[in-house]
């Protein structure tokens, strides 16, 4: 996928307004980190005068201030020394690019911003997640996510047991569970589904995962349901393989709680991948935040094989992994080095609209008789915009639903329903 880094951004839209002035310094600066010194300031408007660049700014393209900007306090044309109000972090050393400003750069940030976000559904990020499994009652089941030292959702339980992210060794997606027991005790990396007791009651609850191990009975899965007691997988066989394993049983009375348990013995180390449990139908599930529009699902052809083919889902499957494939907002680069999910033809559309709304900006903040100017500006840029946006624009989007499934939302979070009888 092409990218475009922010800094490039801002140089075509203030390149439009008639505002790039592109330099690089030809001596080091003063200690503080307050000067700027460059013979090819005096080859810019008004760089043969003392007073020129008041005001401006003066945007670091390299070196140990990077992306950082400060403005112009004054100049000195007999040195080509530019001062700014407040100090960069450091010294500006030779051979230091930089980039002057009339307008605050910051200001460019904010419209190349709102340009990838007002463009929306026109330029998007593509989005195909395969994180949602048929009646899967587990968060995380794949170990996608992870944050201070577990996986979320996710419990690590045992004697020196600890837990890793396994991004070689995987099975789908990105990333695995790798989980390392302590010399004395089993590990155990476990997850508690909330299921009403007297609902689950005489239910049979399936508990699948893919695990890979190096050594035999090491590693294996498992269903805690009343605290003590389990129904557990088969030990792997240690084929150095990655295996599906399945442990199953019919819940009775007195289950007081369905936890899925990750197992490896003491001493031993396992992988744990894409895994799911169920007990019952799950007819609603919660839509990954990034994935804005559903266009279509698929799913798996085959439970053995997550990685291979996707076909449309004519009957959902319990157990089978889901493909949503969708729309999402394109990123908005936070520094000059972040890049944002486009390359040509479609910079050329965020250029002009970002031109377009930094005209309206300009126009709010300007005198009367600069304002008009603006506006028209504002006309043109948008004409421009709209013209080339046509070959971006699609026939109608998709609608939210098929035959078998809908999309609905709340206030928080918007959902998947699946309406077929399983």
């Amino acid at each position: 996928m092409a990218t475009t880094t922010r800094l490039v951004l801002e140089q075509r839209v203030s390149e439009a307004l008639g505002d790039y002035y592109p330099l690089t310094t030809s001596s080091a600066g003063n200690a503080g980190g307050t000067t700027l010194i460059s013979t090819t300031f005096q080859d810019l408007p008004g760089g043969n005068d003392n007073d020129a660049f008041e005001n401006w700014y003066a945007h670091i393209t390299s070196g140990t201030d990077t992306g950082n900007v400060r403005r112009a306090s004054t100049y000195v044309q007999s040195t080509n020394t530019l001062t700014v109000s407040r100090a960069y972090s450091a010294q500006i050393a030779t051979s230091v690019t930089l980039v002057l400003h009339r307008h605050d750069p910051s200001d460019y940030w904010r419209c190349i911003s709102r340009a990838l976000e007002e463009l929306y559904p026109h330029l998007y990020l593509p989005i195909r997640d395969e994180t949602l499994v048929v009646d899967d009652l587990l968060s995380n089941s794949d170990f996608e996510t992870f944050a201070a030292g577990v996986h979320t959702g996710w419990a690590v339980g045992g004697a020196g047991a600890s837990v890793a992210q396994s991004a070689t060794i995987l099975r789908h997606g990105a990333d695995a569970a790798a989980i390392t027991a302590g010399a004395g005790a089993a590990a155990q990396y476990t997850q508690s589904v909330t299921v009403n007791t007297n609902q689950m009651t005489g239910k049979a609850v399936h508990f699948k995962m893919w695990v890979y191990a190096t050594a035999a009975s090491t590693a294996r899965v498992r269903i805690n349901y009343d605290g003590t007691t389990y129904f557990s997988s088969a030990y792997h066989t240690g084929a150095d393989q990655w295996e599906l394993l399945e442990a199953t049983g019919t819940l009775p009375a007195a289950a007081t709680q369905v936890q899925a348990v990750c197992e490896v013995a003491a001493s031993g180390v396992g992988r744990f991948d894409a895994g799911w449990l169920s007990i019952a139908p799950v007819y609603r599930y919660t839509l990954p935040t990034a994935l804005l529009r559903l266009h279509r699902i698929e799913q798996q052809d085959d439970e053995l094989h997550p990685d291979r083919l996707y076909i449309p889902a004519a009957a959902f499957q319990r157990g089978l992994r889901l493909r949503l494939v969708g729309k999402g907002l394109l990123a908005r680069p936070a520094t000059d080095t972040a890049t944002t999910e486009i390359g040509e033809p479609e910079v050329n559309v965020v250029v002009e609209y970002a031109t377009m709304l930094m005209c309206e900006l300009l126009a709010g903040r300007a005198a009367q008789t600069q304002r008009d100017r603006y506006l028209r500006d504002v006309v043109y840029w948008r004409e421009k915009a709209e013209q080339h946006l046509q070959r971006f624009k699609t026939g109608g989007l998709a609608a939210q639903g098929g035959t078998d499934w809908y999309v609905e939302s709340d206030s928080t979070s918007r959902y998947l329903v699946l309406t077929q009888e399983r």
